[in-house]
């Protein structure tokens, strides 16, 4: 159990140093997550209590500068999965499994609200996923010429 707590730690790190542009092994261009001076943008799609779902734009705050950079505080994540999702997906009105970020590595992945409002996420834009059981859900498609491959972190 130790073992494999170091192993998502680690790639964790990586994945967030890939997503705020600092060089990896990875050796490729970095898309960058999208930010403004004070923050970083995330999606959020929720649910309202009739089961609707709709999309916000949540602001997460830098909190500390450090030597390469700047991060912000700390989200607690029960472990780390990744997805390949062929070009031709195309998913009827489904429920989140659980309170999850999808981090979006390639392809173009879009997300439809139950209140119609679409959203596109390439690479480099991140999701918080709370539309979960007991709502009506989201669409997801994949559009463009490339599979969608995905980093999916679950919340406590």
């Amino acid at each position: 159990m130790r073992n494999n707590s170091v192993f998502v730690k680690t790639l964790t790190a990586v994945l967030i140093s890939w997503f705020i542009g600092i060089p990896t092994a990875f050796n490729r261009e970095v898309p960058p997550v999208p930010q403004v001076e004070n923050h970083v943008e995330i999606s959020k799609l929720k649910a309202d209590s009739t089961g609707q779902t709709s999309f916000s734009t949540e602001k997460v705050e830098w909190m500390y500068w450090f030597i390469s950079g700047r991060r912000t505080a700390e989200t607690k994540v029960k472990g780390l999965q990744f997805y390949h999702i062929k070009k031709s997906l195309s998913l009827g009105f489904h429920p989140a499994p659980r309170k999850q970020f999808l981090l979006i590595l390639q392809g173009t992945l879009q997300i439809e609200a139950s209140n119609g409002e679409k959203r596109d996420f390439s690479p480099g834009t991140i999701v918080l996923l709370e539309d979960i059981a007991g709502t009506r859900g989201h669409i997801s498609r994949v559009i463009g010429a490339e599979d969608v491959f995905a980093a999916v972190m679950p919340i406590p």
